[in-house]
């Protein structure tokens, strides 16, 4: 038994050994270092996979960020007109809608099928479509009136002045959306006096240059440039050992 079993090995090996002596005589960058390469992935194509899924997960949260930010801010940037004649805009699509469907239903429960075979099913279902289009555009209203709300009712806990201007440079270092959105009402500060935020005490050149750097953190529309004037002004009250909380002294 055990020679049977030895013969079937060295037929095996006999079987093997000219492609093999073959592929060894390849050169080194003809099979060596594939053969590397595929090793290299099948052990690390888990870990590949997980920053693969990571990254994906991940951009998909900054697209959601971003959307979610250019759209609050957009928001906020209405005045009610504004706003109410969007809101208004939409229910009117949504009417639209209705209607649509109620004429299509309408037309459907007079056709002939004689006259044009399944016509009746296929307005039947233009008809369904519209009405979820209509679901779908009052759910969009409602979101909205949401969000309005939400931003109104965090406008109104900011207060004004002082206060106010003080919160949204606390928010403006912060993560999106609320960063964005804090430097989207700062630029909305175009009345406000700035130099009501510097301290009394400061030297008068250091006085100038904060209000001055104060203005340039509301004016600029880059939030980079923002931030930098923000730490500008940290610094200068760093090095008077004064903190943002002394700004509305």
């Amino acid at each position: 038994m055990l020679t049977f079993i030895g013969n079937g090995f060295a037929w095996i090996g006999r079987l093997l050994a000219s492609p093999l002596n073959w592929f060894l005589s390849l050169p080194f960058w003809d099979w060596q270092v594939p053969i590397l390469v595929i090793i290299f992935v099948i052990c690390f194509s888990g870990r590949l996979l997980i920053h693969t899924v990571r990254a994906i997960m991940r951009t998909r949260t900054a697209i959601a960020d971003a959307k979610f930010d250019r759209e609050w801010t957009a928001i906020g940037a209405m005045n009610d007109e504004q706003f109410e004649n969007k809101i208004a805009s939409l229910r009117n699509d949504a009417e639209n809608k209705i209607a649509d469907a109620e004429e299509l239903e309408e037309i459907a429960g007079r056709q002939r099928l004689w006259l044009l075979p399944g016509a009746s099913r296929k307005l039947l279902k233009e008809a369904d479509k519209c009405r979820g289009d209509n679901y779908k555009i009052l759910s969009e209203i409602d979101r909205r009136l949401a969000l309005r709300a939400e931003y109104k009712k965090r406008e109104a806990e900011l207060g004004s002045g002082v206060n106010r201007a003080l919160e949204l440079i606390r928010q403006l270092n912060g993560a999106n959306p609320h960063a964005q959105n804090a430097h989207s009402q700062l630029n909305r500060f175009g009345g406000f006096d700035w130099s009501r935020m510097v301290p009394a005490d400061l030297p008068q050149h250091t006085r100038m240059v904060m209000a001055k750097t104060l203005r340039m953190m509301a004016g600029t529309t880059n939030l980079n440039e923002a931030r930098n004037a923000c730490g500008r002004v940290s610094q200068m009250l760093q090095n008077h050992r004064m903190s943002w909380e002394d700004l509305a002294a």
